[in-house]
């Protein structure tokens, strides 16, 4: 979870949000096939970016899940706290990292990243939902 001051009041209500567009998605027979999963890069589809995913993600029965200064660890607790469990997405966008660099001043924040694309690797892997090739 993200303990950061800045976002305690946002972040865990988001976080339960996202999970019911998800469900919400499901019941209506439109399952997600596209997932973005990443920080406020992607999250900014849901702003300034909203015309391009309307246009180009829609369709597509796109799901973002995407939050605002989140680090790798964040997406991991995540993705371990129901995000994408029961679904199938054809792809998965990930994209993690960058919150790991800058005012944290992490030296192994690469690493964090790597490990943490792995780990986003097994849990699609374990997941109901796995997504297809490639």
């Amino acid at each position: 979870m993200l303990d950061e001051s800045w976002a305690i009041d946002w972040w865990l209500p988001r976080h339960k949000q996202k999970l019911k567009e998800k469900v919400a998605l499901v019941a209506i027979g439109t399952p997600p096939e596209l997932v973005f999963i990443g920080d406020c890069i992607t999250q900014g589809w849901e702003t300034e970016g909203l015309n391009v995913w309307q246009r180009h993600y829609a369709a597509r029965h796109a799901l973002a899940l995407d939050f605002g200064g989140g680090r790798t660890e964040n997406v991991l607790w995540r993705l371990q706290h129901g995000e994408i469990d029961g679904i199938r997405p054809k792809v998965a966008v990930l994209i993690i990292g960058t919150n790991n660099t800058g005012h944290r001043r992490l030296k192994l924040s690469h690493r964090v990243t790597r490990l943490g694309r792995c780990r986003f690797d097994r849990h699609l892997a374990k997941a109901e939902g796995q997504t297809g090739e490639g």
